[in-house]
């Protein structure tokens, strides 16, 4: 999915302080979960909204930065005095109103869009199971915790309702854009420190680190399929989960690679220009240093991130093996409780029929002796 054409490339991983406003009418639909602290909605949808906040943040700043200049202009032309000083500060004054109506409009084209997609959001969201809520929020923890701002909205969750996503299918599109924001954001960075010092060498980590980020979010996306349930087939999830963490692994490594890459041109670049002992040759060689920290610290996130999904995917196993298990012992409870049904209803079928024959037995007695007295009686009268 495209970034949020409203999200400036300066923005990276900035949060929005005045967010909080802006979801205010979220309130009313939470369902924080005592007993699981990833069960709130609120916390999903303030995650979900943080790229379009940044876009209004932004916006207004924009706006703030008009008005001031459209200020300054007013008063060049109160304190212009010649003819010529009269009409340039008038030109500049009008340059400055159309600059400022243009952020106005911005800004409200941003809002305007910022609220059809809350309400969308907030509906998706209200639709979500509480074991997706949880699988949301879970897999987007480390972004929020981080400041890294994930561009999931409303077309995503969209798909997750239509596709009835399972935890794990969550875990890879929140992977997906994690991994597509983490990467853009180390590009903006380094067009940045291009535009800095003038070295186009930055554009051309800039550029792989953008290839990076288009690669790592088509291979997440393209997971989601592969983790639907299989129920029927333990060994094939076994199998998948155990090529995920592999592959997770395999990336930390090829991260590492590219990392320790960047590092060394870094380093030949603050070499040759610590050669001519110019001021831009030291701050080069300072952004080297700081960049191989970043560097380093980015491939330890790497090998956390990765850990974490793999504890996840076992912990998701021994749930489910823990469910199987008390199905299976449920179920032979069950059947046992059938049984001595049973047998029970046998048993009283049993001790009816034996009362019944014993009741027939004494009636048949009866009646055989009182036909012998009355035979008898008539032999006697017989005699």
């Amino acid at each position: 999915m495209a970034r949020t054409k409203f999200l400036p490339m300066l923005l990276g991983t900035t949060m929005v302080a005045g967010f909080a406003a802006g979801v205010a009418v979220a309130q009313e639909t939470s369902v924080s979960s005592a007993d699981n602290p990833f069960g709130d909605q609120d916390q999903l949808i303030t995650t979900l909204m943080a790229d379009e906040e940044s876009a209004r943040t932004a916006a207004q700043a924009d706006l703030d930065a008009a008005l001031a200049a459209e200020a300054a202009a007013e008063q060049a032309l109160e304190d212009a005095e010649t003819d010529e000083a009269i009409a340039d500060a008038e030109e500049q004054l009008t340059e400055a109103k159309t600059a400022r109506e243009d952020a106005e409009a911005a800004l409200a084209e941003i809002e305007s869009a910022i609220e059809t997609e809350l309400t969308q959001i907030e509906e998706q969201v209200g639709a979500l199971t509480e074991d997706q809520l949880i699988a949301f929020n879970r897999a987007l923890n480390n972004a929020v915790n981080s400041g890294l701002v994930v561009d999931l909205d409303s077309e995503e969750l969209a798909d997750a309702l239509d596709g009835d996503f399972n935890a794990r299918q969550i875990n890879m599109l929140t992977k997906a854009y994690e991994e597509d924001a983490k990467f853009t954001d180390r590009a903006e960075m380094f067009e940045a420190r291009a535009a800095e010092t003038g070295n186009d060498r930055f554009l051309e980590q800039a550029e792989r680190m953008r290839e990076r980020a288009d690669t790592q979010r088509e291979k997440f996306l393209a997971r989601i399929d592969r983790f639907e349930d299989t129920a029927d087939d333990m060994a094939a999830e076994n199998d998948l989960r155990a090529e995920v963490e592999t592959e997770a692994e395999t990336e930390i490594e090829a991260e590492d690679r590219d990392v320790a890459g960047e590092a060394r041109d870094l380093a030949e670049n603050a070499r040759e220009a610590r050669e001519d002992m110019s001021e831009e040759a030291r701050a080069l060689a300072e952004d080297a240093r700081e960049t191989r920290d970043e560097a380093r610290e980015a491939a330890q996130e790497s090998r956390h991130e990765a850990r974490e999904t793999a504890r996840e995917m076992r912990e998701e196993a021994r749930d489910s093996a823990r469910e199987a298990r008390e199905e299976a012992r449920e179920q032979a409870r069950e059947t046992r409780n059938e049984a001595r049904d049973a047998a029970r209803d046998v048993r009283e079928e049993a001790r009816e029929q034996a009362r019944e024959a014993r009741t027939e037995a004494r009636e048949t007695a009866r009646e055989a002796r009182n036909d012998a007295r009355d035979t008898a009686r008539d032999a006697v009268r017989d005699l």
